[in-house]
């Protein structure tokens, strides 16, 4: 799985997540609502298909109902958008920017890892180089 998607992990900041009033409102269905999203948003990099049924599935509502009841709490907390296939989607609106700077730090990191790599490559055939000219 890491490597299929090599953001297999996420920050949660525990103190914003308890400190935050309108997410210490929701009962503890849409709580568990709102985690299930979150993480399948961190998944699609911060954004999710805005189709309610792509949502309640992901959601695990027990039920069309009660999710068409208690939905409108828990999606508050992301915002409406288009990607770039002009698609409506929702953006996690915390999430999102975590997701850019994980994917940043994340190039920077295999950017100089290929760099090492290369100075690695290049000083063992100076090496041999240097060997058969001996």
């Amino acid at each position: 799985m890491q490597e299929s998607n090599p953001l297999f992990f996420m920050k949660v900041r525990v103190d914003e997540c308890l400190g935050d009033i309108p997410m210490s409102l929701l009962s503890d269905q849409q709580f568990g609502w709102l985690c299930r999203l979150t993480l399948w948003a961190w998944k699609g990099q911060g954004v999710l298909e805005n189709s309610d049924d792509v949502l309640f599935r992901f959601s695990g509502a027990t039920s069309r109902e009660v999710w068409e009841e208690k939905k409108n709490a828990v999606l508050a907390f992301f915002d409406e958008g288009v990607d770039a296939d002009s698609l409506s989607v929702l953006i996690h609106r915390r999430l999102f920017d975590q997701w850019v700077l994980a994917n940043e730090h994340n190039e920077q990191r295999k950017d100089a890892a290929r760099k090492s790599a290369e100075a690695r490559a290049l000083r063992k055939q100076q090496a041999e180089i240097q060997a058969e000219a001996a």
